[in-house]
Parts: structure tokens; sequence; C-alpha cells
């Protein structure tokens, strides 16, 4: 059961006539309510207590004809690798020698966080030092980005004869992963293979660190079956936030005309609890490590 508490709101009265261009706007007036996961109470417990939370609004927010997005704010503390995707890049990675009748395997992880390539390829350099270290006929690899062009290059040396060796995104347990570490860096299949003399591998595609790109607001009380995806399952986003901001910053959407960003009701509603939460594309809840969300909402009255 959810613990609630009332919201202090910040209130702006604006009023407007009923009728424009002889439209009829179906309020009366509005009022701007600034919501703060930081002063509200978690929907759960948890590390993302500022980005899953429930508002109390008493009884301010009565006859509700139509509500409006106007800014949604958070500090984009999203990691790019985790240890549960889908959305983000796995942070296993497995080094497998195989002689032709014995598989030997390594499975590597990174530490949670956010990588930027220099940091990355140190750490995939690290580990194949230590395959290496650890199975002596295996090649050496060195990762590393040329001085023009961002595409990243992996050298290899020789590899004993009758051996071949598999660098490829996994699991925990060293099964193929569709998305980690050796798929970030532009090797799209997720798996560098290679057998015999030297060579140079030019990844066929750039770099992809960037993390998450977009984020939902999400709200059951506010949008219920607002939104439904290409596999026609409905879910109550609120509004769509993309990601711009670095790791780090301050990532702002502000919506610049009411109608891009309103859900409207067939009749007026009464809303004293709201539920809010930050999640990805595939409704998984976004950490932001203590970052705070927060949003500012239009709300249209049915009377005055």
């Amino acid at each position: 059961m959810h613990n609630y508490q009332f919201l202090s709101l910040v209130i702006l009265i604006i009023s407007v006539s009923k009728k424009m261009s002889g439209k009829d706007l179906g309020y009366s007036f509005a009022r701007l309510v600034r919501i703060s996961g930081e002063d509200a109470v978690p929907a759960e417990k948890g590390n993302n207590d500022k980005t899953n939370f429930v508002v109390d609004f008493g009884s301010n927010l009565q006859q509700v004809k139509r509500v409006s997005i106007v800014n949604v704010s958070f500090l984009n503390n999203a990691f790019n690798f985790v240890a549960a995707p889908p959305s983000l890049a796995n942070v296993f990675f497995t080094f497998e020698l195989d002689d032709g009748s014995t598989v030997n395997s390594t499975t590597y992880t990174l530490q949670e966080g956010f990588y930027d390539m220099d940091t990355l390829l140190t750490d995939l350099n690290a580990a194949a030092v230590d395959f290496k270290t650890t199975y002596a006929n295996a090649p050496t690899v060195v990762f590393s980005t040329p001085s023009e062009g961002g595409f990243i290059i992996a050298t290899i040396g020789v590899t004993t004869a009758g051996y071949t060796l598999t660098i490829l995104d996994s699991d925990a347990n060293g099964l193929p992963s569709s998305k980690g570490p050796i798929s970030s860096i532009g090797f799209t299949t997720g798996s560098i293979v290679t057998s015999g003399a030297a060579n140079v591998r030019r990844a066929p595609d750039l770099p992809s660190l960037q993390g998450l790109t977009e984020a939902y607001v999400v709200s059951q009380a506010l949008a219920p079956g607002n939104c439904f995806d290409e596999k026609n399952q409905a879910s109550a986003i609120l509004v769509t936030v993309p990601i711009t901001a670095p790791f780090g910053v301050l990532n702002v959407m502000e919506c610049k005309q009411d109608i891009l960003c309103e859900i409207s009701y067939v009749s007026p509603k009464n809303i004293q609890r709201a539920d809010f939460s930050l999640r990805d594309r595939f409704g998984n809840l976004i950490n932001l490590h203590g970052a705070n969300l927060k949003l500012t909402l239009k709300v249209f009255f049915n009377t005055m």
C-alpha cells in the first residue's frame, strides 16, 4: 500500500474565454502545477524513488478538462552499460579459444556506469591481456581508435595453428547477447572471430556509446491508454522526452504549444492522486542514480 502526502502546488491562475474564433475551448481557467520527485512519495522502495513516485493533489484538481505538459527536466545520470538490458548495453563480454575439441573461455564484466570510448577500450584491452596471459595460444588483441576517422581498429596477433579466437557480447554465463561492448564499439554482429595469421579488423560501423536517446514520463492516472505501439499494446505515456544532454548534464524538454503535449478527457475528471515514472521504451524504470524528475503541468478546468 502506498503512503501519500499533499504536494504544495505552485499555482498560476490563467483566466480565459470559453469562446475564441468561434471555437468552444471547454474550460474557464488553468493552473500551472510544478511537480518534483524529490518532494513526493515514492511509489516503491529502491534506487528509483525520485523517478517513480505518487502525488496527492487533495481537492486542488477538480473538474479537469485537459492536462498539458509545459516542461520536463532531469539530470541525465543514466548509465550506458548496465547488467540488465534491453534498453542499454550489457556489461558482459567473453573471450573463447577453441582448438577443435575444447573451448576455453572467460567472461568479463564491466562495472556498471557511463563509459566514454577511452575508458571502454582500456577495459577491453585489459581483458585481452588477461586472456592471453591465461591462454598462451591465444593471440594478442589491441583495440584502438585511429588518428583519422572514428572507426575502431582491432589489431590481432598470430593465433596458434588449429586454434580460433572469438570475442563476443555475452550474458553472465558466456552465452551470446544482442548488445554489449563489442557491438557498441562498431562491430555490429557483436563478435570478432580470428585464426591463423596476424590481421587488422576495422569495425564496420561507428561506435555508439550514447546510451538512452529518449525517455517516457508515464502516468496511469493522467494518461491511461494514451499511447499504443507497433504491437498495438496500449500504455499510459504522458509525454516522450528526447535525451539531448550529455551524461551528467541537465536534460530539459519544453513544449512550445499546449496542443502538442496535452491529454484531453471526454468528461471533466477529478484528479486526487497521480503516479509519475520515468521509463524506457520497454517500460523499464530509468535509474538516474539519485537525480530527480521534475515536470510542470498546465491543468485546464471546466469551471472556475
